[in-house]
């Protein structure tokens, strides 16, 4: 959205948004930045006729170049479709929440109720979004059970548990949250062999009364995108459905 020289906007993925971008633009150039306490985002843009030219940069380090033309009829593949379903062995997971309390989901707090898993992580800007909606979902449909599995930055657990409480705590999440590990992916996808991978933070896992994965959602369209009322419609309908 363009008003005179000021500009903001976002960029959506199939992995997920980059929230709340803003910037100027200066003749056929444009630029567009955010920083939001743990990511700096700088999008440099130049319009050649219908196509775009750009660099991405992130931190200090990273840049990537990117192109694109212009087509009103683009559209993403749905979260739905990224992550497959591999196995059909009972969702179960003993860890530890913020509290200090072991939870053992085969208890009766999750017996014979529908479940929503957010993987997540303290670190990751879409999954403030994700925990928001959820959130808000439990507060309306409280016979749904919602949990996350936090994965973090740091491989030392006191580290990581406190990063994940501090995030619990800041967020005021009404759910449970347990440290669930590492946030390499490779390392995450272990402990959910139920899918062929984690494709993106944060990926929310739909399970059924009888523990069986049902749906795999991978990403979040945000607040920042104006796909996100239409996405939290089409993610409400699909907990309902179970």
């Amino acid at each position: 959205s363009q008003d005179g020289d000021k500009l903001i906007g976002t960029f959506l993925t199939e992995s997920g948004d980059y929230r709340y971008l803003e910037g100027n633009v200066s003749g056929n150039k444009a630029y567009l930045s955010c920083f939001d306490g743990a990511h700096a985002f700088l999008f440099e843009m130049k319009k050649e006729g219908s196509q775009l030219l750009g660099e991405f940069r992130s931190g200090t380090h990273h840049r990537e170049s990117f192109e694109g033309q212009k087509d009103d009829g683009a559209q993403l593949t749905s979260g739905f479709e990224l992550t497959k379903i591999v196995s059909n062995q009972p969702v179960h997971f003993v860890l530890p929440n913020t509290n200090g309390s072991m939870v053992d989901t085969r208890n009766e707090t999750f017996k014979g109720k529908v479940k929503v898993y957010e993987i997540m992580g303290s670190w990751c800007p879409n999954c403030m979004d994700a925990t928001h909606f959820l959130a808000e979902y439990q507060r309306n449909h409280p016979d749904v059970v919602v949990a996350g599995l936090g994965f973090e930055r740091y491989k030392d657990t006191q580290k990581s548990m406190a990063a994940l409480k501090a995030y619990v705590d800041a967020k005021k999440v009404p759910y449970p949250v347990m440290l669930a590990g590492h946030y390499d992916k490779k390392t995450a996808a272990a402990l959910i062999p139920q899918i062929e991978g984690i494709k993106a933070y944060p990926t929310l896992l739909l399970v059924d009364k009888n523990d069986q994965l049902k749906k795999v959602y991978s990403g979040f369209y945000g607040p920042a995108t104006r796909e996100h009322e239409a996405f939290k419609k089409e993610l409400t309908a699909a907990i309902d459905g179970l």
